[in-house]
């Protein structure tokens, strides 16, 4: 008996709570695609070990479960309040509090079940979606096989129905405690209204205090906490001091309530708020959280493809000795164990009698030039290249020979300093041994100065001025063909000695190492295996990326859910009341333009100040990360992507809750 109820109460929320079911199923097919990843054997193959996927994935999870949690207990409690009659005439028919506990958790056990299901197929297509994409970023070629293992299935099972049992942890306790007079009259509960209107103007005091600490730099680790509970804080109260406001206003019969039929808007409006303040404020800080993380998204992918990559010099592995030498057999031994040398070249970075104008000069004028510890970005002395050993490297890397005239100098830099290192060729020239030169040009081709060539620069004199430079330390650069280039560089960092006899930075010291202005990645190593490297930071970055977009669709449709879930069912609540507004002489285009005020103002309330909200601490966090990284467009153009996209995928929302509404109730 109680199993036929339960299967025909399942069957009817499917129809009535369709938003709610699809959501589940987008959730579903979400964990079950990325949890694919953990255990694919052709990413395990291309990665050679998963650590960082793994690691992000279990982040994402962490966080995708709670708002699952929070979901489910949200769809629950609100199922419970509108089907509170109906449980309440169960109890009065005979039933006891147990089995209608039991029957509602076996309905939404049905419903977990089903929504499971159904996400697998659209899963397994998202999965093969995002291997393809993932080799599509490493650019290998993805042989199609059948790549899911029962692994897969068994974790996303676990994690999910894990949320839902969470979710029904307290169903038993709260039936319990009801009697059936609460029962009949749950659906009249709402929250515990309150007027503080000033909550509005403190929560506004301190998101602009908020964004003024950021923005000026005193957010530290040890403040940002308490700052991010604050601005939290300070999202929750704008909501219960518009409630006051909105309650206030309609009191007070403000001018736009008279206008048309506003008053009828506002006092939707103002119902909603007050009644579900810290649902709106939940949802405002989601759809931030989600412009926020899609557009880190982009900002990784821009990074990966024209900064890390375009700094790196087309030469397969770079060797460099803390001390002068040209004998580099063992190393050359060590690579043609694993494959063919097709071209090597050994020379050296070169001091001019310890000056240090430049980098003081960089010291003063680039930001990043003192790393989170203060340590400098750059080597103790400037670092000086012969034009012989620059052009050499340029031929080996594809790039045509530059020529200079004796009294001239180059400068080869970042693309990001290329300004501030062009201002400093034309006020300044160089004097080696007395003889001064001048800068001929700046040159921004790539050329692995994240301390192998130097750090951010390098300056390139011609070979007649060899016998006034000392040698700094030398370098050797190769070409090599092989399809072992992790083996290679694993190989040379045993053969170093590095990993055996202490940490690879502190052998470095003897020459104050260079790392560069860089913030987001450094490099702190003598041994630079092109390939290997890349493929790292690909693994980093594709895999933050793909762990956020995933976090941010997640939460975007969570929250989407819930604004449509709280419409669509008030819907039959309020057609009586539009049932009015067409006998007061509305025509059904004047009450469809009603609804969808209705809809825009509730559904617009979160989402204008998510964006607000993230419009500040967004563009300041991107263009912060353009600058650091030398990205060449704004850091507003990666937010408003973000928020394009956003938007796009809130309209739709919107446009499928206003054509369900309308039918609604109108029929």
């Amino acid at each position: 008996m109680l199993n036929k109820l339960s299967f025909r109460n399942a069957r009817r929320s499917v129809k009535d709570y369709l938003v709610y079911i699809i959501t589940m199923t987008i959730i579903s097919s979400l964990m079950f695609a990325f949890n694919g990843l953990l255990f694919s054997s052709s990413v395990r193959e291309l990665l050679n070990e998963v650590t960082s996927i793994a690691v992000f994935i279990g982040l994402a999870t962490f966080f995708v479960v709670i708002i699952v949690i929070w979901l489910t207990k949200y769809i629950i409690n609100f199922m419970l309040e509108k089907r509170s009659k109906e449980f309440g005439t169960y109890l009065l028919i005979g039933m006891d509090k147990k089995q209608v506990s039991r029957m509602f958790k076996r309905e939404h056990l049905l419903l977990g079940t089903f929504t499971f299901l159904l996400g697998l197929i659209p899963g397994y297509l998202l999965h093969l979606a995002l291997i393809t994409i993932f080799f599509t970023v490493f650019d290998s070629q993805y042989q199609f096989v059948v790549d899911i293992n029962i692994y897969t299935y068994l974790l996303t099972l676990a994690v999910y129905f894990f949320a839902y049992f969470l979710a029904l942890l307290r169903i038993n306790r709260k039936f319990k405690k009801m009697e059936i007079r609460e029962l009949l009259y749950l659906e009249n509960n709402n929250e515990v209204s309150t007027k503080r209107k000033s909550l509005f103007l403190i929560s506004l005091a301190y998101l602009f205090f908020f964004h003024l600490i950021v923005y000026t730099g005193h957010a530290n680790v040890q403040l940002i906490w308490p700052l991010l509970a604050g601005l939290f804080a300070s999202i929750y109260g704008l909501f219960i001091g518009l409630s006051g406001y909105l309650t206030s206003y309609i009191q007070k019969k403000g001018k736009a309530i008279t206008h048309e039929a506003n008053i009828f808007i506002f006092r939707q409006l103002a119902s909603k708020i007050k009644t579900m303040r810290f649902t709106m404020g939940s949802l405002t800080i989601l759809f931030a959280v989600t412009i926020l993380s899609w557009m880190f998204v982009l900002l990784f992918s821009s990074y990966q493809k024209e900064v890390f990559d375009g700094n790196l010099m087309d030469i397969d592995v770079f060797y460099l000795k803390d001390h002068v030498a040209t004998d580099f057999s063992q190393q050359l031994g060590t690579i043609e164990k694993y494959g063919e040398i097709e071209e090597s070249y050994t020379y050296h970075v070169y001091d001019n009698d310890k000056q240090t104008k430049l980098n003081e000069h960089l010291y003063e004028t680039v930001k990043g030039a003192y790393d989170s510890e203060g340590r400098s970005a750059y080597f103790d002395y400037d670092t000086y290249m012969l034009l012989s050993d620059y052009n050499h490297l340029r031929a080996m890397a594809g790039f045509e020979a530059v020529s200079l005239e004796d009294g001239e100098y180059l400068i080869q830099g970042k693309e990001k300093l290329v300004n501030t290192l062009t201002a400093y060729g034309s006020d300044n020239d160089l004097s080696i041994n007395s003889e001064r030169l001048t800068c001929r040009q700046v040159i921004t081709d790539p050329f692995s100065q994240s301390g192998m060539n130097g750090a951010d620069y390098i300056l390139v004199v011609p070979n007649s001025y060899a016998s006034s430079l000392t040698p700094y330390y030398s370098i050797l650069a190769a070409n090599v063909a092989s399809d072992s280039m992790y083996e290679i560089e694993q190989a040379l960092e045993k053969d170093s000695g590095y990993l055996e006899d202490g940490d690879i930075e502190d052998k470095l010291l003897a020459i104050k190492y260079g790392t560069s202005s860089e913030q987001l990645i450094t490099f702190s190593t003598p041994i630079l295996v092109r390939e290997s490297l890349v493929t790292e930071l690909d693994s980093v970055t594709a895999s933050a990326s793909f762990t956020l977009g995933y976090v941010g669709i997640v939460f975007l449709v969570v929250a989407m859910s819930i604004l449509a879930v709280q419409q669509l069912s008030d819907a039959s609540k309020y057609k009586y009341r539009y049932q009015i507004l067409k006998n007061l002489g509305m025509n059904r285009r004047e009450r469809n333009k009603v609804i969808v005020k209705q809809l825009a103002i509730y559904y617009l309330c979160p989402v204008v100040i998510a964006t607000l909200v993230s419009a500040f601490t967004g563009v300041f966090a991107s263009d912060s990360f353009a600058y650091y990284t030398g990205l060449s467009m704004s850091g507003v153009y990666y937010y408003l992507i973000a928020l394009v996209l956003f938007l796009a995928i809130f309209f739709i929302y919107f446009l499928v809750t206003y054509i369900s509404f309308v039918r609604a109730v109108e029929k």
